[in-house]
């Protein structure tokens, strides 16, 4: 299989995107983190890195602030920040971080904000 499509390691971590080596700015990883288990500070130079929570609750520092994600919830880190995170409740989180280009010079950003829905 080429490193463009689907790769499994270790059964924890499946990269969902071609990888940055493969030519490509994004890169994006789907999580499991079990309970307790913390993932140690890093930070992206190049790219901001959005943390989306598909399943469960991390604790999520940024570069000293902390706060919690639950389920639908995302956290977006901007290039250069500091961020770590643990899983913060009784069950296996999965969480998907994907790295995002900055946007080139003379380009508008825009930003979204999105609730989620009481039900």
């Amino acid at each position: 299989m080429s490193n463009k499509g689907l790769v499994f390691a270790a059964a924890k971590a499946i990269a969902v995107a071609n990888d940055v080596e493969a030519g490509s700015p994004y890169r994006a990883e789907l999580q499991c983190v079990p309970v307790g288990i913390t993932i140690p500070a890093r930070r992206n130079e190049a790219a901001d890195t959005l943390l989306f929570v598909e399943h469960g609750t991390l604790e999520v520092t940024i570069e000293g602030a902390e706060g919690y994600l639950g389920a639908g919830e995302f956290a977006r880190v901007p290039a250069g920040r500091f961020f770590a995170y643990r899983n913060a409740a009784g069950e296996t989180a999965l969480v998907l971080q994907l790295a995002v280009p900055r946007p080139a010079r003379g380009t508008r950003e825009i930003t979204a904000i999105v609730a989620t829905a009481a039900a």
